[in-house]
């Protein structure tokens, strides 16, 4: 970890380091877990930004259906030994990236997180480990206080994911969430609680379209930059399209494929 090197240099630079809190906002799964619990110590009340990535139990399974069982608790073991000491700092939470398994991943998102303002999440399993009954979708885990959320991207999880009570966003994306549950109604409601979004991109999205309640006016997103729908179906795609007014001078990027 670079600043324990520096604190290395000399003792002022030891005790600048050590009494600067914003110098350990970062608290990753990638160093030992005493170095996650020194930051969490350090960094006394600054908002975090917690990342959580273990590459180490996604390896060969082989064969062995036991193997593939020992990794998964090899993942859940790690994954709740970091989940133990962040959990309590919860309230603290700034940016959130997380990559492991579905499950895993949502049962840190039930709790009031008032500073969150950047989620990432990736669902980390394998093409042929059990997936999401597509017939019984989950409640969603974005259930506390998610006011200050901005940047929302989910890929691979759930579709319970995408039904978070997301407003005021500036970046939302999705990409392979699995299951039922998603609709068009959803996504235009959250488009409509975020009219300063200026990044919307969904990728191989299953998506119910349901007829509008009401009559309602075009929805207006004039700081919309990127639109990007791929792997979509068009009729998906089209549904959402006629219900957003952008502007043309704005648009950096518009993509459908």
């Amino acid at each position: 970890m670079g600043l324990y090197a520096f604190r290395q240099v000399s003792a002022p630079w030891r005790d600048l380091i050590d009494g600067t809190p914003n110098f350990w906002f970062i608290v990753s799964s990638t160093t030992p877990i005493d170095i996650t619990a020194v930051c969490l110590s350090k960094s006394k009340t600054c908002p975090l930004l917690i990342h959580y990535e273990n590459d180490e139990a996604y390896g060969d399974y082989g064969d062995s259906e036991d193997s593939e069982a020992q990794e998964a608790m090899k993942e859940r073991a790690s994954f709740l030994q970091f989940s133990l000491l962040t959990i309590p700092h919860r309230h603290r939470w700034a940016i959130l990236w997380l990559n492991a398994a579905p499950n895993l991943l949502s049962d840190q998102l039930n709790g009031t997180m008032p500073l969150l303002h950047t989620v990432k999440l990736v669902a980390k399993w394998k093409a042929t480990a059990s997936e999401p009954n597509p017939a019984t979708p989950p409640e969603t885990p974005f259930g506390g206080d998610i006011k200050a959320l901005r940047h929302v991207d989910l890929r691979s999880g759930p579709a319970a994911w995408g039904l978070g009570r997301f407003s005021g966003l500036r970046t939302w994306k999705m990409n392979g969430l699995v299951g039922v549950g998603l609709t068009t109604r959803h996504i235009l409601g959250v488009l409509r609680e975020s009219p300063f979004l200026e990044v919307l991109e969904m990728e191989r999205l299953r998506v119910q379209i349901l007829p509008d309640e009401t009559v309602l006016a075009p929805i207006s997103l004039p700081q919309l930059t990127r639109i990007i729908f791929r792997w979509c179906k068009g009729d998906i795609v089209n549904h959402i399209l006629r219900h957003i007014q952008a502007y043309l001078e704005m648009i950096e990027e518009f993509l459908i494929a």
